[in-house]
């Protein structure tokens, strides 16, 4: 049998890329006499935008992203992607292809259903492609967008594309709200999936981390390692005014000339050593928040509304008191209470995975009948 996974992968962001090698990674781990490949795919609007964002760093000339960019694209790869490579902004040729390659093809995680981004609505990650033998299904996509919102032709989009997949998994509870109220038929068979980044097993040693990091650095024994990815810089300068004495201020998003270092230079499986390695964060970031949780690292999760990405995150696994919610003034104003509190709280990262890799269930259950019922065996 072949699978397919349909996801973002090109776009230079390590947790893109980390959520689509990890479920490549368990699918083949489980179904080891099945072929596993992401579909290497990208949208010409995504491959525009990604190549203005290149040519804006060689005129301005940042050596670190152009290092990260380098890194990054060796990094790709380590991805088991298809020998075909499609970049189109339509369905049929991406659409004809899956269907006559592969047996089931995953909608993968990220936020391959936003509609209301550049890429435009609708996005072949919709899959709205009548496919004659390929039996297709989804597995934590997200969309933070207003769905229930969009006009009756959009909606009858949605509903044609939701109603063919066989198992709908959706990352949040945004996503799946605003689903459930454009296709009301779908709810009873529609589940809120863990990322498959919570699907991996890491086996990294904090300890060895943090020390390259303050030989790499050069940072004091006496000091600890507080990481940022923020794009915030008031928030930044007021976390360096605070704690510049006691933590050394790494940025790991964005160069910045008013912390100690920047570390922008490293592909998605340093980045995760970086998080693992640090003794705080401070992030706006889901991923990082998602590798902070998995390695038990303290943190602080912000984001700008109730429904959002981290605030689901760390609210649904009990972290509400590391979560700060609101406009960048109500943030930097109650920052400094909220990081007080935070460095006394404990992150059970094992407890964490276990909860989250639960909610993957239904998916492998569904998995594991479509194996079977194809003369397959299961891991």
């Amino acid at each position: 049998m072949k699978i397919g996974i349909l996801t973002y992968f090109r776009n230079y962001n390590p947790g893109a890329f980390l959520q689509a090698y990890e479920l490549s990674q368990a699918l083949k781990n489980r179904y080891p006499d099945h072929e596993v490949e992401i579909v290497n795919f990208q949208m010409y609007r995504e491959k525009m935008f990604v190549h203005s964002i290149l040519k804006d760093m060689v005129i301005n000339y940042s050596f670190f992203d152009v290092c990260g960019m380098y890194k990054y694209h060796r990094a790709i790869r380590k991805l088991p992607l298809s020998s075909n490579r499609i970049e189109s902004d339509g369905m049929d040729e991406l659409g004809a292809y899956i269907d006559r390659t592969y047996d089931v093809v995953i909608i993968g995680s990220d936020e391959l259903w936003k509609t209301d981004g550049y890429r435009g609505f609708p996005t072949p990650f919709w899959l709205n492609y009548s496919f004659e033998k390929c039996r297709k299904c989804s597995f934590s996509p997200s969309s933070r967008s207003n769905i229930s919102n969009m006009d009756e032709e959009h909606k009858d989009t949605i509903r044609k594309c939701i109603s063919e997949l066989e198992f709908v998994g959706v990352r949040d509870k945004k996503t799946y709200s605003e689903l459930t109220k454009v296709v009301p038929g779908k709810k009873g068979d529609m589940n809120i999936v863990c990322d498959p980044t919570f699907l991996g097993d890491y086996g990294i040693d904090k300890e060895k981390c943090r020390e390259r990091l303050k030989k790499y650095f050069n940072i004091p024994t006496s000091k600890k390692i507080l990481t940022t990815v923020l794009q915030n810089e008031d928030l930044i300068k007021l976390i360096r005014r605070r704690y510049k004495d006691k933590y050394f201020i790494l940025s790991l998003s964005d160069e910045r000339d008013f912390v100690d270092a920047n570390c922008l230079h490293v592909d998605p499986f340093e980045w995760i050593k970086v998080i693992a390695g640090s003794d705080f964060l401070v992030t706006q970031s889901f991923h990082c928040s998602v590798f902070s949780m998995i390695h038990s690292v303290p943190f602080i999760g912000i984001d700008y509304s109730e429904d959002g990405k981290v605030a689901y995150l760390l609210n649904s696994n009990g972290l509400s008191d590391n979560l700060l919610i609101g406009n960048e003034w109500e943030i930097e104003k109650n920052f400094l209470p909220k990081m007080e509190s935070a460095l006394e709280i404990s992150i059970d990262g094992d407890g964490i995975v276990r909860r989250e890799r639960s909610k993957a269930d239904p998916f492998w259950h569904y998995m594991d009948r479509l194996i079977i019922q194809n003369g397959g065996s299961i891991k």
